[in-house]
C-alpha cells in the first residue's frame, strides 16, 4: 500500500511541475521579451547557425522587390552590383567628391524609401551645408545581412572601382554575431564552440529557455557563455583590427574612412553598447581614423526611442535615418 501512495504522489508532483513549467512558458510568450527578430517581423523562427550566406559579398539578386513586414512596406530596387542603389556612372564627374556608405541591414534603408536611406540624405544634406565648387555624390554599400567584412569584400571586388573618395562603414553589435557566424573577410572562423543541436532545440522551441539563458545566465542570443563571449570578442578585435588597415590600404589614407557606430533599440534605450566598442574607438584612434557615435549624439538630440526605430522590427525609421545623416554631416565629414 506504501509504494502506490509513494507512487502517485510522485506523478501528482511531476504532473504538477509540468503544468507550472507550461505555464510559465505561456506566459513568458505572451509578454513577448523572448522572440527573435524573424519570429517578430516574419513569424517563423531562423536558426542562425543552420542558414549561413557564404557569399564573400553578401550582395543580393539585381531587380525589383517588395518588402512586406508588419509595421511598413516599400520597395527594393537592387543594381548591377547587388546593392540599392541607383546606377552610377563608374567615371567620377568632374568637380565631384565620391562617398561611399557600407553596411548591413541599416546602410540598406531597411524599413524605409530609398529616398529616405543614409547615403541619400547625407548627399543632400552635405549639398545644403557645403556652398562650394564641388559637388557631393553618394553610393551605398549597404546590404542586409552584411558586416564589416563582407563590406571590405564588395568594396575591394566591385565598388572600389568608381573611385570613391570618402567611405563610410556603419557598424553595430550584429556585426559581431555575423563574423561569429561566418568569420572573418576570408572565410576563417575562429575557434568557437558552436551551440549542441540539442541546445539549438531548446532554444527553438521553448521560450522558457530562452529566457532563463539570456536573462540568468546572461548567455547570449547565439547561445555563448559569459565567457566564451570574451574570449571570442578578444579574436573578433585582431580580425577587426586587420580588417581596418586593409581599408586604409584600399582607400589610399586613413583620413578616408569613417566609423560609424550605431546602437539598437534596447542599447539605446538602457543608453549601454552590449559589446565593449570603446575597445574598439581606441583602436580606431591609434589608426588615427575618424569615428563617431550615433548613440551619444542622439543622447545630445533627447530623441525617444519610438521616435526613431520601429518598435518590432527595430530598424531605424525614416526620422531615424534621418538623424543619423544628420549626426555625420554635423561631424563636418566629409569636408570639401
Amino acid at each position: 500500500m506504501i509504494m502506490p501512495r509513494v507512487l502517485k504522489i510522485i506523478v501528482t508532483n511531476l504532473l504538477i511541475l509540468v503544468i507550472l513549467i507550461f505555464a510559465i512558458e505561456i506566459a513568458i510568450r505572451i509578454k513577448g521579451d523572448a522572440y527573435t527578430w524573424t519570429e517578430k517581423g516574419q513569424g517563423i523562427y531562423v536558426d542562425p547557425w543552420s542558414r549561413v550566406n557564404n557569399n564573400p559579398l553578401q550582395i543580393r539578386g539585381t531587380g525589383q522587390y517588395q518588402e512586406r513586414y508588419p509595421e511598413f512596406l516599400y520597395d527594393l530596387e537592387i543594381n548591377e552590383e547587388g546593392v540599392r542603389d541607383i546606377k552610377h556612372n563608374v567615371e567620377k564627374p568632374l568637380n565631384t567628391l565620391r562617398i561611399l556608405g557600407l553596411g548591413d541591414s541599416f546602410m540598406e534603408g531597411m524599413g524605409t524609401d530609398f529616398d529616405s536611406t543614409i547615403m541619400n540624405l547625407i548627399e543632400r544634406k552635405a549639398k545644403a551645408k557645403y556652398s562650394s565648387d564641388v559637388d557631393f555624390e553618394a553610393l551605398s554599400g549597404g546590404v542586409a545581412g552584411s558586416d564589416i567584412f563582407r563590406a571590405y569584400n564588395l568594396l575591394q571586388e566591385r565598388l572600389i572601382k568608381y573611385q570613391p573618395d570618402y567611405c563610410l562603414i556603419l557598424f553595430n553589435n550584429t556585426d559581431f554575431n555575423d563574423w561569429l557566424i561566418k568569420g572573418n573577410e576570408e572565410g576563417k572562423l575562429s575557434e568557437m564552440s558552436k551551440p549542441s543541436k540539442f541546445e539549438r532545440i531548446l532554444f527553438k522551441y521553448s521560450h522558457l529557455y530562452r529566457s532563463f539563458t539570456i536573462n540568468v545566465l546572461h548567455y547570449s542570443w547565439l547561445q555563448q557563455s559569459p565567457k566564451e563571449q570574451k574570449v571570442l570578442w578578444k579574436y573578433f578585435v585582431q580580425d577587426f583590427s586587420k580588417v581596418i588597415e586593409k581599408y586604409i590600404a584600399l582607400m589610399g589614407s586613413h583620413d578616408k574612412v569613417l566609423f560609424v557606430y550605431h546602437p539598437l533599440i534596447h542599447e539605446y534605450e538602457k543608453v549601454e553598447y552590449y559589446l565593449p566598442f570603446d575597445e574598439l574607438e581606441a583602436l580606431l584612434k591609434s589608426k588615427h581614423i575618424k569615428t563617431l557615435d550615433v548613440l551619444e549624439c542622439f543622447k545630445s538630440k533627447d530623441l525617444i526611442s519610438n521616435s526613431v526605430y520601429w518598435k518590432i522590427d527595430m530598424h531605424f525609421n525614416s526620422a531615424g535615418y534621418n538623424n543619423v545623416a544628420e549626426c555625420i554631416v554635423e561631424q563636418d565629414w566629409p569636408t570639401p
